[in-house]
């Protein structure tokens, strides 16, 4: 009975020191076009975790058990040009991002179209 009960509390302790506290990623994103309102369904990408959620009615996100560290957010939207930020994640604390996103720009460019019309008679007659 003492050897299981060693056995739970070096368990116990092993597993607390093997632990690590995680951290929580979030924040809005607007439009930065039109008064900064909020995109609804933009993508977000915690690169080199692997995580990604998207944002909700009110723009915000939230990212959560994220293991300490230096890191690289994605923040996406169709039509508009992708962010890519660095972010410290620290132990129990909460980093906050906010971000507006610039509508894409479309451009045109003039096309020139020439060709060569060829004149003949045909002589056949039908």
């Amino acid at each position: 009975m003492k050897k299981i009960l060693i056995s739970l509390c070096i368990l116990s302790f092993s597993a607390l020191a093997y632990a690590q506290d995680t951290g929580i990623v979030k924040g809005i994103i607007t439009d930065h076009e039109y008064n900064n309102e909020p995109l609804a369904f933009a993508t977000v990408i915690l690169k080199g975790q692997d995580q990604q959620t998207e944002t909700d009615l009110n723009g915000t996100f939230q990212l959560k058990d994220i293991q300490p560290g230096n890191y690289f957010l994605q923040m996406s939207f169709l039509g508009y040009q992708t962010v890519l930020n660095p972010i410290i994640v620290k132990e129990d604390e909460e980093t906050e991002i906010s971000i507006s996103l610039k509508a894409l720009q479309i451009s045109q460019n003039e096309i020139d179209l020439s060709g060569d019309k060829k004149v003949g008679k045909t002589e056949e007659r039908l």
